[in-house]
This record gives structure tokens, C-alpha cells and sequence, in this order.
């Protein structure tokens, strides 16, 4: 009974390149997480440079100590702090000056308590309050900070529009804005809120609406490794259950063959053994015709049994297809003469009529005799056993330039065209049911046949339909006239 563990390889292999995957796409999401984190920081980073960068240039006087002082990341701390501080009943006030020989920064919070605040409102005149006038933009510090948060977030690689808000400096209301619509948390970023000059009118937050597209880009060697890792890791697997699938049809083929071969071996055995036997029993010595006969008969069979042995030692050899000793100098279509003569018993009995078309000239080349014999015994052997009863068998010969052509047609049930090539790989032999096949054969003639020919710098190929008979094609180098001389 055939084995069925291979069927569960694929469900198995499928489940573990989809576990593969998933984990490969939760490791992405999570570092894209981080990377986008890690990215908002780096831009708030830069608008907050940006911020510093243009109070100290919105200064009318500069000074290495003052912008030693301005452009610290203690100053920004302490003056984002004070721009932040909302508690009621506490106002924060700002001022400096700058002159020649010195400069002043002063900041002030004023506590207000709850008699004052009564008493503020008493004295407080009746009527409508208007509220106070907004105060101004200023247009060119407001166009210097973006084209400073534009420079710096463009190197960081942001190339989508930047957008900004700005507000009012004590209640944070919006004053203007070129975002399309109100401003809300989205995949992109949004700064934290800024005063960008002295005068600390308007605060300015930075807006990019997507920064996924960078955040993909800056990842782009992580998503590559991912994909490669996945890629290699489905080869692997499929170069596994391949080489599992080869191994096991190579594992059926060769218990094919030696069922198949057993039977084989039986054969020439038995039939010598026969003949053998009904020399003796009926004293064939006195009878020289059916003597000859049955020693002929028994000759084939031992013939049979040689090659057949031959074709098992070269399985393992590594001199299996290369010639064995130095080649002689052959007549080919001699050679293919003296095979078909030792087949005539075989081909009188089958009713097989012989066609054969040689040229007029000799074909000399240069080959092993034992090797080239076999293969044409092989092709022969095939025709007989696989060829219908009263079969037709055609020898043909043709002389192209430097080569002569040699086909041998029969007309036998044929092939499929997928079979046509396999048919010459070790052990392989046309799917029939069961391991014994309805005619016997150890599936390695034409595997030996093509190693031959090859070998001996020739090539080798078949061309056959079901139901029209199979005709193959053999080329062989002939031998130079100086050499036959």
C-alpha cells in the first residue's frame, strides 16, 4: 500500500507559510508604530528649532550672549512653560529691552485674590463690554517660521503640503489658518503650539496631514528583508516537498522495477532451462535441426539475461554511458544487420515484417560494439514487445553531411507527447495499473540507450501519436576518410 504522509505535507506547508506571513505583517505593524512615533518626535524637534530660530531673528539687536541665550533649549523650556500656564486669577506678563551695553529679560505672574476680584467687579461700569480689538499678524514673522519649518521638514523627507494654525496668545483661539477645514488628530502630525516672535500675539502649531508614505519610506529595508525572508522561506518549502515528491516516486520506481525485474529474470531462466531440458529428455542430439533451434532460442534468452544484468551493474556506475575502452572503427548498418538476425526467431513468431532502407554507401564510425549493439537491440526489443500483432518495423538510414541518420518506426499503440521525454529516465515507464505492468520491463533500456549515444556524441529523440506507432530518431558522427584509409 502506498504511502498518503505526503498529501499532509501540503495543508501543513501552506499553514506554516501563512503563520510566516502573519507574523512578518504583526512585526511590520508594530515597527511601523514605533517608527512613526519615533518620526512625530523628530518634527516636533524641528518646528521647536524653528520656533527659536525665528524669535532670535525677529530681535532688532544680536549679540553672541544673546543668542547664546535665545537659541538654549533651557530658554525654550522655561518660555514654552510660561506661554502654557493657565490657572485662574494668574496673569503672566513679558517683556525685554536691548540696548547698547546691556539687555533685560523680565517675566512677571500677578496673583489676584478674591477681594480684589469683588471689589474689581463693583467698580466695574455697567453696560456692555466690548471685547479687546485682536491684535495684528505679523505677516513677515509669521512667513519666516514657515518657510523654516517648510526648510527643516523637508530635509527630514516630508514633501506633502504644511499647513499651520495660528492662535491668539492668551485664550488660544484660532486666528487664521490655510488648513482646508478645522484641524483634528489624524495619521499625520501636529506640533505642539509655539510663540514665534517678542510680541507674543499669535502662537503658530505646524499640521502635515499623511506622513505614513516617509514613515514606509524610511522603512523600506525592513519591508525588503520581510519579503525576501517570506520569499526564501516559501522556496525552502517548495524545494522540500519537491525533493519529497522526486524521492517518493523514485522510491515507487525502483520497487516497480524490482518487481518487474524479478519477473524478467524469470523469464530467459525458464525458457533456457526448458530447452535444456527437452535436449536431454528427448535426445535432440539425433535431430540437428530442432538442436540448432532450441541452442539459438537458448543463446537469445542468455543474451537477454546478459543485458538485462548489465543494465543493473551501470545503475550505480559512474562510468554508466561513457564508452569503456577505446571505440573501433564500426560499419553501423552492419551492426544493426547483426542485431536484426539474431532477433529473427522473435520476429517470424510475432509476424513482424521488416523494412529495411539502408544507402549504398558504408557508415563508418567510431563506437563500442557491445554498447551500440545493446541499444539497437533495446529499440528492437521495445517495437516487438509494445508493437500490435503482424506488426510493421521500418530501419532506415540517411547520410546529412557529416552525420548519418538513423530511424526505427513501428506501429504500435504510440504515446502521449508528456511521456515522450520521460520515457527516457532511469526507471520511468508509461503509468499502468498496479506495479506490474502489462508488459514486463525493467525501465531502463532507452535510459541506457540515450546514455550510450550520448556518449558516444550523438543525440537521441522519439516522435510518436497514440494509436500511430513511435519512430526514434538517432544521429551519429561519421568516422573521418583518413582515418577508414
Amino acid at each position: 500500500m502506498k504511502t498518503s504522509w505526503l498529501r499532509f505535507a501540503y495543508p501543513v506547508t501552506f499553514c506554516a507559510l501563512l503563520v510566516s506571513i502573519g507574523l512578518q505583517v504583526i512585526w511590520l505593524r508594530q515597527l511601523f508604530a514605533a517608527q512613526t512615533e519615533q518620526f512625530r518626535a523628530e518634527l516636533e524637534h524641528e518646528v521647536s528649532e524653528a520656533a527659536k530660530q525665528t524669535i532670535y531673528s525677529s530681535l532688532t539687536e544680536k549679540s553672541k550672549r544673546i543668542k547664546q541665550f535665545f537659541m538654549s533649549d533651557e530658554w525654550a523650556q522655561l518660555r514654552q512653560a510660561f506661554d502654557n500656564m493657565k490657572i485662574n486669577n494668574v496673569s503672566n506678563v513679558f517683556d525685554y529691552g536691548i540696548d547698547a551695553d546691556s539687555g533685560y529679560v523680565e517675566i512677571k505672574f500677578s496673583f489676584r485674590n478674591a477681594t480684589a476680584k469683588v471689589r474689581a467687579t463693583r467698580a466695574a461700569p455697567k453696560g456692555p463690554q466690548r471685547p479687546p480689538a485682536p491684535s495684528p499678524i505679523d505677516r513677515v514673522t509669521l512667513r519666516r517660521m514657515q518657510q523654516q519649518v517648510t526648510y527643516r521638514l523637508r530635509k527630514l523627507g516630508v514633501r506633502t503640503p504644511l499647513y499651520y494654525v495660528l492662535y491668539t496668545y492668551a485664550d488660544e483661539h484660532v486666528a487664521a489658518s490655510n488648513l482646508p477645514g478645522k484641524p483634528q488628530a489624524a495619521r499625520g502630525f501636529m506640533s505642539k503650539i509655539y510663540s514665534f516672535n517678542l510680541k507674543h500675539a499669535h502662537k503658530y502649531q505646524a499640521i502635515v496631514l499623511d506622513i505614513s508614505g516617509v514613515v514606509w519610506y524610511r522603512m523600506r529595508y525592513y519591508l525588503l528583508s520581510s519579503v525576501v525572508m517570506v520569499l526564501l522561506t516559501g522556496m525552502a518549502f517548495f524545494f522540500i516537498l519537491d525533493l519529497l515528491r522526486k524521492q517518493r516516486l523514485y522510491a515507487d520506481a525502483k520497487l516497480s522495477f524490482v518487481t518487474n525485474m524479478t519477473h524478467e529474470l524469470k523469464t530467459p531462466l525458464s525458457t533456457v532451462a526448458v530447452a535444456l531440458e527437452s535436449i536431454v529428455k528427448y535426445q535432440l542430439v539425433k535431430e540437428p535441426e530442432k538442436l540448432a533451434s532450441y541452442i539459438n532460442m537458448s543463446q537469445v534468452e542468455l543474451h537477454k539475461l546478459t543485458r538485462m544484468i548489465e543494465q543493473v551493474l551501470a545503475i550505480n556506475s559512474e562510468l554508466e554511458g561513457n564508452i569503456s575502452r577505446e571505440p573501433e572503427l564500426l560499419d553501423i548498418q552492419e551492426l544493426v544487420r547483426e542485431v536484426l538476425d539474431s532477433l529473427q526467431m522473435r520476429l517470424a513468431a510475432a509476424g513482424t515484417v521488416v523494412r529495411w532502407e539502408p544507402v549504398a554507401e558504408p557508415c563508418f564510425i567510431y563506437g563500442h560494439h557491445g554498447q551500440l549493439a545493446s541499444v539497437f537491440y533495446n529499440l528492437f526489443d521495445n517495437a516487438l514487445k509494445y508493437g500490435a500483432p503482424l506488426a510493421h518495423l521500418e530501419v532506415s538510414f540517411r547520410l546529412v553531411d557529416e552525420w548519418v541518420h538513423i530511424a526505427v518506426a513501428d506501429d504500435g499503440p504510440g504515446m502521449e507527447a508528456i511521456y515522450q521525454e520521460k520515457v527516457f529516465e532511469r526507471f520511468f515507464r508509461i503509468p499502468s495499473t498496479g506495479f506490474v505492468h502489462n508488459v514486463r520491463g525493467s525501465g531502463l533500456g532507452l535510459h541506457s540507450t540515450r546514455q550510450t549515444i550520448v556518449a558516444h556524441g550523438g543525440t537521441i529523440y522519439l516522435a510518436s501519436q497514440p494509436g500511430h506507432g513511435t519512430t526514434v530518431y538517432l544521429k551519429l558522427k561519421i568516422a573521418d576518410e583518413d582515418s577508414i584509409r
